[in-house]
C-alpha cells in the first residue's frame, strides 16, 4: 500500500518535470524562429544592391559659358532713390596729348544769326577792349568812352577824311610799328581816315546811312551803340592809298595785331558789308589765335560769350 502511494507520487511528480521541460523548450524554439525570422530579413535588405546616379553627361552645351542675369536694382529704402548695383569702372586707355589751345578758351554761347537787337555784350568794360562782342545784336552803353584817347598821328600815321581822329593809348606802340611796316614795304606813310567814334557821332552816321537808303541786310554802318569805332581799337585805314596796300594788310596787319573785321565773301558769318578798311585791334596774341582759327573777329569772340 505504501509502495503504492510511493509510485504514485513519483510518477506525478516525474510528469510535472515532463511539463515544464517541455514548456520551456517550446518557448525557446519560438525565440529562435523570431531571431531566424529576424536574420533573414536582414539578408534579403543586404542581398538589395545600392541604386547608384547615373554618370554625369558633359557635352558642348554644359561646358558653354552661361550669361548671368542682369543684377538687380538696389532700392534706398530711405528715400526710395532707385540705385543701380555697382559696376567696376571700365579701363580707359590714356587720351592722346591735347592740341595747342587758344590763349582764351571758346566756349559755345552767343548767336550766330544775322538779327538786329539791344542786347548789352557781355565783356564791356574798359578792360575787356580785346574780347568785346559788338555786332547788330550786341552793343556797349551809350555812355561808353574810354579815358585813355590819344590823337592816332602820335603813332606816325596821317589823317584823312575826318580830320584828326583819336584812339586809346594801348594802341599806339603796335600801331607805330605797323606804320613803319608799310613805309619799309614801300608803300608810304599809312592814313588813316576815321578811329574813335563816341555814340552820338555814330548816331549821326547811322541816320545819314538810312535817309540815304542804307538797307539792314548786311549794311556798311551800324547803329549807335553796335560800332567797333566806340571801342577806340578800330581803324579805317585807307588801303586804297598805294597799289597792293590792300592785299599787303590783309596778308600782315595782323602780325601786329591788327585783324580786318569785315572781310569780302563771308557776309553771313561778320553781318556787315564788306569792309578792306576796317581793322580792329586786338593784341599780337589775340590776332594770331583769331587767324589761326580760321573764323571772323565776330565768329571767335561768339564763342567766348558765357
Amino acid at each position: 500500500m505504501y509502495r503504492s502511494r510511493l509510485t504514485l507520487t513519483l510518477v506525478l511528480l516525474l510528469g510535472f518535470i515532463a511539463s515544464d521541460a517541455l514548456a520551456i523548450s517550446s518557448r525557446q524554439l519560438a525565440k529562435i524562429d523570431v531571431q531566424a525570422a529576424d536574420s533573414t530579413a536582414n539578408d534579403a535588405v543586404n542581398a538589395t544592391p545600392v541604386a547608384t546616379p547615373p554618370p554625369v553627361q558633359i557635352g558642348p552645351e554644359s561646358l558653354q559659358a552661361k550669361v548671368l542675369p542682369t543684377p538687380p536694382t538696389v532700392v534706398n529704402e530711405a528715400n526710395f532713390i532707385a540705385r543701380p548695383t555697382p559696376t567696376p569702372a571700365p579701363i580707359v586707355a590714356p587720351p592722346a596729348a591735347p592740341a595747342a589751345q587758344p590763349a582764351v578758351q571758346p566756349s559755345s554761347g552767343g548767336s550766330s544769326d544775322c538779327g538786329y537787337g539791344e542786347v548789352l555784350t557781355p565783356y564791356r568794360g574798359y578792360g575787356d577792349w580785346y574780347r568785346t562782342l559788338l555786332d547788330l545784336r550786341y552793343m556797349v552803353p551809350a555812355d561808353y568812352r574810354p579815358s585813355d584817347l590819344v590823337p592816332v598821328t602820335d603813332s606816325g600815321a596821317r589823317t584823312g577824311t575826318y580830320g584828326v581822329s583819336y584812339a586809346r593809348s594801348l594802341t599806339m606802340p603796335d600801331l607805330t610799328a605797323l606804320v613803319n611796316a608799310v613805309r619799309d614795304a614801300g608803300f608810304g606813310q599809312l592814313q588813316i581816315n576815321t578811329a574813335f567814334r563816341d555814340y552820338a557821332m555814330q548816331t549821326s552816321f547811322w541816320n545819314s546811312y538810312r535817309n540815304g537808303g542804307g538797307g539792314l541786310t548786311y549794311p556798311t554802318t551800324l547803329p549807335p551803340g553796335h560800332s567797333e569805332h566806340q571801342l577806340g581799337t578800330t581803324f579805317d585805314f585807307n588801303v586804297y592809298a598805294a597799289a597792293g596796300l590792300n592785299s599787303w594788310m590783309t596778308n600782315n596787319a595782323w602780325k601786329y595785331g591788327f585783324v580786318k573785321s569785315f572781310p569780302p565773301g563771308r557776309n553771313a558769318e561778320h553781318c556787315i558789308g564788306s569792309e578792306d578798311w576796317h581793322y580792329r585791334y586786338l593784341g599780337r596774341d589775340m590776332a594770331s589765335n583769331v587767324m589761326n582759327s580760321g573764323l571772323t573777329i565776330r565768329g571767335y569772340l561768339l564763342r567766348l560769350l558765357p
